[in-house]
C-alpha cells in the first residue's frame, strides 16, 4: 500500500542463536608395565565437543594414541620407540558475508525478526545468525598426524656414550569449505536479497613428511682427582617435505 514496514515486537537473535548448552565428553585410558630389561606404557584419548550454536555444525572431535617401549638389549645397549598417532575434525559454520554470527548477533537491533519475512506474499527466511547457521554446510578441518621416534643408546667403553635418533612425522590436512547460497528476504530492508550470487565448492588437500636424524656420542675421562675431560661430537641432518592441492568451484549446475 506505499506505507512504510516497521518490526515492534521484541527479539532476541542472540539468544536464539545459542543451543543453551554444550555437549562435551573426554575418555583417557593408559597402561604401563615391564620386566628387569624392558618397559611400555600404552595410552589412548579421545575427545568430543559439541559447541553452542543452534544444530550441530559447530563441533570438535579428536582422537590419539601413544606408544612407548624402552628396552635393554644388552648391558651396554638400550634402545627406545615412541609411537604416536592423532586425528581431529574441526567444522564450523560459515557463508559468504557472515563469517562470524556472533558478532553479527550483536549488532542486529532487538526487534530484527528471527524467523520468517514475507514480502509481496513470498515468504523466506530472514537473514537472522540461527537461521544462517541452519542454512550452512560446516566447514570441515581434518588433520592426521604420524610420527616415529627411535633412540639407540650404547656404552661400549667406559667413559664413552653414542647416542642415535631418528625422527619421522607425517601431517595430513584436508579442508572441505561449501558456501551454500542462501536466499532471503532482509529484515532490515524487506528486500528479497541472497548471501551469495551463486554457491562454492572449495578443497584443499596437503601433506608434510618430516626427517631428522641425529648422531653424537660423549667421552669423559677422569685425568687426576679434580680434572675432568670431555668430548662431545655429533652430526644432525633434517629434511621437509611439503605438497598441496588447493581446488575452487563456483556457478554448479544443481546450483
Amino acid at each position: 500500500d506505499g506505507g512504510t514496514r516497521y518490526q515492534l515486537r521484541k527479539t532476541d537473535v542472540l539468544r536464539e542463536l545459542m543451543s543453551g548448552n554444550a555437549f562435551q565428553q573426554n575418555h583417557n585410558f593408559s597402561i604401563s608395565g615391564g620386566s628387569a630389561r624392558s618397559a611400555y606404557r600404552v595410552s589412548f584419548g579421545t575427545s568430543v565437543n559439541d559447541g553452542v550454536l543452534v544444530s550441530d555444525k559447530d563441533s570438535y572431535k579428536r582422537k590419539n594414541i601413544r606408544a612407548f617401549l624402552s628396552t635393554d638389549i644388552a648391558e651396554w645397549l638400550t634402545t627406545q620407540l615412541d609411537a604416536s598417532y592423532s586425528n581431529s575434525l574441526k567444522a564450523m559454520g560459515n557463508t559468504t558475508g557472515f563469517t562470524n554470527f556472533f558478532a553479527f548477533a550483536t549488532s542486529l537491533p532487538s526487534y530484527f525478526p528471527p524467523d520468517t519475512v514475507t514480502i509481496n506474499g513470498v515468504t523466506l527466511p530472514s537473514q537472522a545468525p540461527k537461521n544462517l547457521v541452519n542454512h550452512v554446510v560446516p566447514t570441515k578441518d581434518r588433520n592426521d598426524d604420524i610420527r616415529l621416534y627411535g633412540k639407540a643408546i650404547a656404552k661400549p667403553l667406559k667413559g664413552l656414550t653414542l647416542i642415535g635418533e631418528y625422527t619421522y612425522d607425517r601431517l595430513n590436512n584436508v579442508y572441505t569449505y561449501y558456501d551454500k547460497r542462501m536466499l532471503y528476504n532482509n529484515g532490515s530492508t524487506f528486500n528479497p536479497d541472497q548471501t551469495a550470487t551463486f554457491s562454492t565448492y572449495q578443497k584443499y588437500n596437503a601433506f608434510t613428511d618430516y626427517f631428522a636424524t641425529n648422531v653424537y656420542g660423549t667421552y669423559e675421562k677422569n685425568l687426576w682427582t679434580n680434572h675432568n675431560v670431555a668430548v662431545m661430537a655429533g652430526f644432525n641432518q633434517e629434511k621437509s617435505y611439503m605438497e598441496s592441492i588447493n581446488s575452487t568451484k563456483g556457478e554448479m549446475i544443481n546450483d
